[in-house]
C-alpha cells in the first residue's frame, strides 16, 4: 500500500481487502475439506473422538505446511531495506 499513488489509494485498499477475504475463504474451504476427508477415512472401530482428533491433526498439518510455504515465499521476495 505505501507504493500506491495517492489518487489510487482507495482502489488499492479495496483490492487488498478483497484478496484477504478470498484467501481466508479458500483457506477455510481447504482446511474443512481436509478435516472432513480425514474424519471419513478414520479407522471405523476408533470411535468419534479418534475420528475428530484425526481430522484436526490432518487440518493442522496442512495449515502448518501452508504457513511454512508462505513464510518461505515471503522471505524470498522480501524487499531489502
Amino acid at each position: 500500500m505505501p507504493t500506491a499513488c495517492a489518487d489510487r489509494i482507495t482502489s488499492a485498499g479495496g483490492a487488498l481487502q478483497t484478496m484477504q477475504q478470498i484467501g481466508a475463504t479458500l483457506g477455510l474451504a481447504v482446511l474443512v475439506t481436509v478435516f472432513g476427508t480425514a474424519v471419513r477415512n478414520a479407522a471405523p472401530g476408533g470411535g468419534t473422538h479418534a475420528a475428530l482428533v484425526s481430522g484436526m491433526t490432518a487440518a493442522f498439518a496442512v495449515s502448518t505446511v501452508v504457513a511454512a510455504v508462505t513464510l518461505a515465499v515471503a522471505a524470498i521476495f522480501r524487499r531489502p531495506g
